[in-house]
C-alpha cells in the first residue's frame, strides 16, 4: 500500500475514532462477564447504593487489551492483511492481554477467559451483521470501500455502538438495582409499562417495514448523496434501538423504585420485630402495640408490592 500522509491520517483517525470504542464495548462485555469489570461498586445491604469507583490502576488494566488490538487491528488491515486473519488474531491478541493483565491463572478462568471473548467477538460481529450487509446493498459499494473513509467507516459503525451499549447498560443495570428478575415480569404487573412496551414494539415493526420497503425495493434513495443515504439508512437502523434502550432503561426505573420501597418495607419489619422482643422482654406492652401496628403496616406494603389486595 502507497504511504501517504492522507492514508495515514485516516488510519489514525479510525483508530481514535472507530475502533477505540468499538474495543472499549468490547473489552467491557467480556470483563462484565468475566466479573472484572471493576469500575463499579455495588452494596446490595443498602438501597440501590452503587458507586463508580475510577482508580488509576484499573484504568490501565483496562486501557491495554483496549489499545493493543485497536493498533494492531488497524494496522493489519492497513498493510492488506485479510479479514479472518485480522479477526482471529485480534481473538488471541484479547485472550493474551486479558489473562495476563488479569493474572488470570486458574485452568477454569483461563478457558472462561477463551470463551467470554469469542462470546464478545460474537455480540460484535451479530451486531454489525443486523445492518451492514443492508446498508452495502442499498447504497452498492463495498467494505473496502467503506473503510478507506474514516467519515464513511465512523458513520457505519455507530449502530453497533449502540447495541452494545445497550448490551452493557441491560447488564449493569441488573447488577446496580434490586430487579434482578427478567423484563417480562415488570411489564406484566404494570398496566401501564404493558402498553408503553406493546405500543413500542408494533410501532418499531410497522416504522421498519415501511422504511424497509421504500429503501430496498423502491430505492428511494439511489440518486441522493452517499452520506445521505447512510445517515437515513443509520437513522432507520439506530431509531429502533434507542426506543429499545429507553424502554429498558424505563422499565428497570420502574421496576427497581418498587423493589426499592419493598426492600425498605422489609427492613422496617425486622426492625420492629427486633424491638417488639426488647420491648416484651422489658413488659413495655404499650410499646409492644406500636410496634405491632408499624408491622402490620409493614406486612401490607409488602403484600402490596407483591401484587396482592
Amino acid at each position: 500500500m502507497e504511504l501517504d500522509f492522507a492514508s495515514i491520517f485516516n488510519l489514525i483517525l479510525n483508530i481514535l475514532f472507530v475502533s477505540i470504542p468499538e474495543e472499549i464495548c468490547l473489552v467491557m462485555i467480556i470483563l462484565i462477564f468475566l466479573k472484572q469489570f471493576e469500575f463499579i461498586k455495588v452494596d446490595y445491604e443498602i438501597a440501590n447504593s452503587f458507586r463508580f469507583e475510577i482508580q488509576k490502576i484499573e484504568v490501565i488494566k483496562f486501557s491495554i487489551p483496549v489499545l493493543i488490538m485497536s493498533i494492531l487491528s488497524n494496522v493489519l488491515k492497513f498493510i492488506g492483511v485479510g479479514a479472518t486473519p485480522v479477526l482471529f488474531i485480534s481473538i488471541l491478541i484479547v485472550i493474551i492481554a486479558i489473562i495476563i493483565t488479569y493474572k488470570l491463572q486458574s485452568v477454569s478462568s483461563i478457558l472462561k477467559s477463551i470463551a467470554f471473548t469469542v462470546l464478545g467477538f460474537t455480540i460484535l460481529m451479530i451486531s454489525e451483521s443486523i445492518y451492514i450487509p443492508l446498508i452495502l446493498y442499498t447504497m452498492n459499494k463495498t467494505i473496502a470501500e467503506i473503510n478507506n473513509s474514516f467519515l464513511t467507516n465512523f458513520l457505519l459503525s455507530l449502530p453497533s455502538r449502540l447495541i452494545q451499549i445497550t448490551i452493557i447498560l441491560f447488564v449493569l443495570l441488573r447488577k446496580t438495582t434490586f430487579m434482578k428478575a427478567n423484563l417480562i415480569k415488570p411489564i406484566i404487573k404494570n398496566k401501564s409499562l404493558s402498553i408503553i412496551s406493546l405500543t413500542t414494539v408494533i410501532f418499531n415493526v410497522v416504522l421498519l417495514a415501511i422504511l424497509g420497503k421504500l429503501i430496498i425495493f423502491d430505492r428511494i434513495l439511489i440518486d441522493m448523496p452517499l452520506y445521505i443515504q447512510l445517515g437515513v439508512i443509520i437513522l432507520t437502523v439506530s431509531f429502533p434501538f434507542i426506543n429499545i434502550l429507553c424502554l429498558v432503561i424505563a422499565i428497570y426505573f420502574v421496576a427497581n423504585k418498587s423493589s426499592q420501597k419493598e426492600h425498605t418495607a422489609r427492613v422496617e419489619f425486622n426492625d420492629s420485630l427486633e424491638k417488639i422482643k426488647v420491648f416484651a422482654s422489658l413488659g413495655k406492652y404499650e410499646e409492644v402495640k406500636i410496634m405491632l401496628d408499624r408491622l402490620d403496616n409493614s406486612i401490607r406494603e409488602i403484600y402490596q408490592r407483591r401484587g396482592g389486595e
